[in-house]
């Protein structure tokens, strides 16, 4: 009892989604420029570096430090940091 009206509206959504697929537009593509020019100013550059030394009979010793700057590369391959 429940088979005939399940099948029927199974090929009307059938039919439909077939035909308003056909009808929707065609979207853009999503192709990237090759000739995207690269960029003139690198940035900021962060860093840090942590360190630790123990020994027998010694006491421990931590430390660490930071770094903080531009970075500017030249075409001919010179890089320029401040």
């Amino acid at each position: 009892m429940l088979a005939r009206p399940t099948l029927a509206l199974t090929l009307l959504l059938a039919s439909v989604a077939a035909a308003s697929a056909a009808d929707l537009p065609t979207l853009p593509t999503l192709a990237v420029d090759p000739q995207v020019p690269p960029p003139w100013w690198h940035g900021l550059t962060v860093g840090g570096d942590v360190s630790f030394a123990a020994a027998k009979g010694v006491r421990g010793m931590a430390g660490g430090d930071g770094i903080i700057g531009y970075r500017r590369d030249f075409s001919n391959n010179l890089v320029l940091g401040v």
